[in-house]
């Protein structure tokens, strides 16, 4: 039997023999959507195959000929995530942002605007605003859900790491019931494989000193915590601020000369308590995974940061690469008060940039 997981490249479950094919192993996907059609050819290819047909190809976006399972052929554009950004880019993009103001109308009621949302949408000019709030539009439509095992796997993530919000995403539940902040420290090839952060780095050590590629390949954790302790003001309330990092031990060592310690676990740095939790500790069994296991066990990893960041009361991390930006995404909210004399038809949700700008969808 055909089993999704073995040619995924999201991985295997070892508790779940069979999943969907494709995405559909990790993301719930609405009938109406796919029209209700089944994933091509499932028989004869897997993600293996059609990965390859990708590479093979050196000119455009590779097409085939397949049977399905059914007998009946199909043809299948094969696209990878660079296909995709640029059909957006050239074709799909202009079509979402300029259309009739009927079309827009219809589109936004589509995706759960009220009337009077779908009145303003179809009124709003510029890329960045249309398509802002279409994200906001589209975070909160629930239109974008995982599957039930990987909630479980991502709650159990959470649990071990101490978030106090785990019991919360198998509810479903959304930012509102969510009291943990999140910080997210990249260091090492994180950081020199983005152009961004490397112009950060130089310019940071360059103001504390001198800037040294061989030793400088991070930035400290004070600069993340001056910018994370910018969005509040003093609160009695002890704030629980998830650290995802892959160098716990280092980041750990540092945040150990901050503030003054009660010997339990948590910090007072100027007028706040906080406690500082991290990513669970692989466990003898977990590092030795290999090959699908250990595949799947990463794409639990990512989507429980995704989920973390995106739901955070304040996130503070890099909001420019994919993973920033779809965060950035989900972190948007319709302003529907408008408040404050604020008028802006999207809110960005207590985020901050740790080096650059915060970006939209458009690169």
């Amino acid at each position: 039997d055909f089993d999704g997981f073995k040619t995924s490249q999201f991985g295997c479950s070892q508790a779940l023999k069979k999943a969907p094919p494709g995405l559909s192993g990790i993301l719930k996907t609405p009938k109406w959507l796919s029209s209700n059609c089944a994933v091509p050819c499932q028989q004869r290819h897997g993600y293996s195959d059609w990965d390859i047909f990708r590479q093979w190809s050196s000119n455009g976006i590779p097409t085939i000929k397949c049977a399905n399972d059914d007998g009946h052929q199909s043809n299948v554009f094969i696209m990878g995530g660079d296909n995709v950004h640029e059909l957006f880019e050239t074709h799909l993009k202009d079509q979402m942002v300029h259309r009739p103001l009927p079309v827009a109308y219809d589109w936004a009621l589509r995706l759960g605007a009220s009337a009077k949302e779908a009145e303003t949408f179809s009124r709003l000019n510029g890329n960045t605003q249309v398509l802002d709030y279409l994200s906001a539009l589209v975070a909160r439509s629930n239109l974008f859900q995982f599957q039930p095992w990987i909630l479980n796997d991502v709650a159990s993530y959470m649990k071990q790491s101490g978030v106090p919000n785990a019991a919360s995403i198998k509810r479903g539940k959304g930012r509102k019931e969510w009291t943990v902040d999140a910080i997210q420290i990249q260091r090492g090839d994180e950081l020199l494989s983005n152009p961004k952060a490397v112009q950060f780095m130089s310019s940071y050590w360059d103001a504390h000193g001198g800037y040294d590629s061989e030793k400088h390949n991070y930035i400290p954790v004070d600069h993340y915590l001056r910018e994370y302790l910018s969005q509040y003001k003093c609160s009695r309330k002890i704030r629980k601020v998830y650290i995802a990092t892959s160098d716990v031990k280092n980041t750990k060592k540092e945040l150990s000369t901050v503030g003054s310690k009660d010997g339990k676990g948590k910090v007072k740095i100027g007028c706040t308590t906080f406690q500082f939790v991290f990513p669970p500790t692989p466990s003898k069994k977990e590092r030795k995974l290999s090959g699908c296991a250990e595949r799947y066990s990463r794409t639990v990893n990512s989507i429980a940061h995704f989920i973390i960041f995106s739901s955070a009361k304040t996130f503070i991390g890099d909001v420019n690469s994919d993973l920033g930006r779809l965060v950035r995404t989900f972190r948007l909210k319709l302003n529907e008060k408008k408040s404050g004399g604020n008028n802006k038809p999207v809110l960005l949700y207590r985020t901050k940039a740790v080096f650059g700008k915060i970006s939209s969808l458009l690169k």
